[in-house]
């Protein structure tokens, strides 16, 4: 872990495995307030929404723009619809609805420009397979729209804009997909197109492309963000190989990198790409594509980290992780589950949690949204939107917080989105078809995962604006709440930490007797702090637990000193330390970590055996201290 210096990693063995692995902090939790549910798609009560997304004006608190796919009452082609808020979220109007008859529009985007400018975008096509994407832009925050730019089309596109004191100011970027053919005619693997304005998103004229090297090739594009140098940044997840969209559950094996680009010249030239993680993704299911990208732009301590969230399925159920960069995305910590769901219904049954979008406000606050199904686990189709916080930059969630006020479910009494397939349109570089048409009439995936994007931003007042899609009317609708988090981001997460050092680099962790209770359910292991640097060390210091995970139960921490039982349990060792400090070579005296677990899984339902065995406890904390010489 090049960011974190040198990070132990050990098996100590008990038949099974207890693994522990020093590296992050935990928080102080403060309160979290959401507000009252806002029903966004009233004008448009009648109709299915899906696939959502939300942009603030980051100089006016009261302005909020929204996009959503609407789907017509018979099944027929999406459009894109965009509401505009004048009041912070309390209400919403219609503000885009395109009319173009025969065209089906999809994927929308929205940004508000360095002016208040507001800018909604969707792609589409007709049944002849004519494609074209449609920039809308208001000049008055969404009041009044002017006609719409036509641009290159792209797949799952974005918006960003550069707010940035640097040479490239508010130039503009659409980002997304598209699939490219050789110079044959024969369609290759999709790439990433960067789309490049420098008059205020008027015109486009200039585009980059980024091509995966065979035989991987990108799969899903996220959001991209701008540094404060004017540093661009890219997310976007790619297949290990081009044919393997499908997980596959015997072997575990990732199949995807989630990676990022950079360019700090506008665009016009991207680093290598850098990996972020390995993730299990299905494009079967499509609960686990698509990923969420921020950065930190307040003054705060933590300016400029980048944060990535994401959908992973190699568990056997759907979890919501994340991953930051302190050094512009060339290096990544270790992703963290942050869903903080721990139910387990059996392997590929859930419950889910999924479509994570990551945001961070103007006191860095880190604030993740995602749909949650732990109270949907018998059936793991309905869901609720969740939300959670963090203090520390990242390293460590507060329990989430319930948001929605009503679940989305899948009731045979509510609308239902099903739509007609058939291969009457081919595109105009495939032979027309032979053998007899066909044709099918399916459900669509959207009823159970809400499209494949949700919404999170903040405005300028720092309140959290989450974007989601519940059928609590019958009808899937979109829904809106004000979120309020009471308090800044502060280096290690609370006051009493804040001026401990990172002792990473300094210290490792040894390993004395170490014991697992099956019948009881109790495991604990004795553990000393030993000081591997040239430096002096002196009290307090405390390791703080970041994550608390088992492959064969529900584990958590029972000799906390603060009494916590995961994410922010603490472990003093401060009056273990020979003679108050630590010298170089010495450790402290032992001091026992104690756990606890229950629905144990029976051996004979564990899954396939792992060559080291199975971990019983792995916790992922951070070595606190102070320096009081240095060599």
């Amino acid at each position: 872990m090049q960011e974190r210096g040198n990070r132990l990693r050990e098996n100590l063995y008990l038949g099974l495995i207890v693994g522990l692995l020093a590296v992050l902090s935990a928080s102080a939790q403060v309160p979290v307030e959401v507000g009252h549910n806002v029903h966004v798609s009233k004008a448009l009560a009648d109709l299915g929404h899906y696939e959502v997304i939300i942009a603030a004006d980051p100089n006016n608190a009261n302005h909020l723009l929204a996009g959503s796919m609407v789907a017509g009452k018979d099944g027929t082609d999406f459009e894109t619809v965009a509401y505009v808020s004048f009041d912070g979220g309390k209400s919403w109007t219609l503000a885009v609805r395109p009319d173009i008859p025969g065209f089906s529009t999809q994927d929308p985007a929205c940004l508000y420009g360095l002016d208040g400018s507001a800018y909604f975008v969707s792609w589409g096509y007709d049944r002849d397979n004519n494609y074209k994407m449609l920039l809308h832009r208001s000049s008055d925050g969404g009041k009044t729209w002017l006609t719409p730019t036509e641009l290159l089309t792209l797949d799952r596109e974005y918006l960003t804009i550069d707010r940035s004191n640097g040479k490239y100011r508010g130039w503009s970027y659409v980002y997304g997909q598209r699939g490219i053919f050789s110079i044959d005619g024969k369609r290759t693997a999709g790439g990433l197109i960067i789309l490049r304005s420098s008059d205020g998103g008027a015109t486009f004229p200039l585009f980059s492309v980024l091509l995966s090297d065979p035989p991987a090739a990108t799969l899903a594009p996220a959001n991209s963000v701008v540094l404060s140098d004017g540093t661009l940044v890219l997310l976007f997840e790619e297949l290990k190989v081009a044919e393997d969209a499908k997980f596959n559950p015997i072997t575990r094996a990732a199949n995807t990198w989630l990676k990022v680009v950079t360019s700090n010249d506008g665009g016009e030239y991207f680093s290598a790409a850098a990996q972020v993680a390995e993730l299990a993704v299905d494009w079967g299911n499509d609960v686990t594509v698509v990923p969420s990208l921020a950065a930190d732009a307040s003054t705060g301590p933590y300016r400029d980290r980048l944060y990535a969230a994401w959908t992973d399925i190699r568990s056997g159920k759907a979890r919501v992780l994340l991953s930051y960069s302190s050094d512009k995305g060339k290096s990544w910590s270790e992703s963290v589950e942050i869903d903080d769901d721990l139910a387990d219904s059996g392997w590929g049954k859930g419950p889910d949690c999924f479509r994570p979008v990551v945001a961070v406000n103007s006191q860095g606050v880190v604030g993740v949204m995602w749909y949650d199904r732990r109270e949907n686990k018998n059936d793991d189709r309905g869901w609720w939107t969740r939300f959670a916080v963090s203090l520390d930059g990242g390293e460590t969630f507060q329990p989430s917080v319930k948001v929605s006020e009503a679940p989305s479910h899948v009731d045979p009494a509510g609308q239902l989105l099903v739509r007609a397939w058939g291969n009457e349109s081919r595109s105009k570089t495939q032979p027309p078809p032979t053998g007899p048409l066909h044709g099918d009439i399916v459900i669509h995936g959207f009823n159970f995962f809400g499209g494949h994007t949700a919404g999170l931003d903040t405005d300028a007042n720092g309140a959290f604006h989450p974007l989601w899609v519940d059928n609590r009317t019958g009808i899937p609708q979109v829904w809106t709440a004000t979120v309020v988090v009471r308090g800044s981001a502060i280096v290690n997460g609370s006051p009493d930490l804040a001026t401990l050092k990172d002792l990473d680099s300094k210290v490792t962790l040894d390993y004395g007797p170490v014991q697992f209770d099956r019948a009881k359910g109790t495991a604990w292991v004795e553990a000393s702090i030993r000081n591997i640097s040239q430096d002096t060390l002196q009290g307090p210091l405390k390791l703080k637990l970041l994550s608390l995970v088992s492959e064969i139960g529900v584990s958590e921490v029972t000799n906390a000193d603060n009494h916590e039982v995961r994410r922010g349990a603490i472990w003093d060792f401060s009056e273990l330390l020979p003679s108050g400090k630590l010298l170089p070579g010495e450790q402290t005296k032992q001091k026992r970590l104690e756990f606890h677990l229950s629905a144990v899984q029976p051996l004979t339902q564990m899954p396939q055996f792992e060559p080291g065995g199975f971990i019983v406890v792995r916790i992922a904390a951070k070595a606190l201290g102070i320096i009081s010489s240095k060599q």
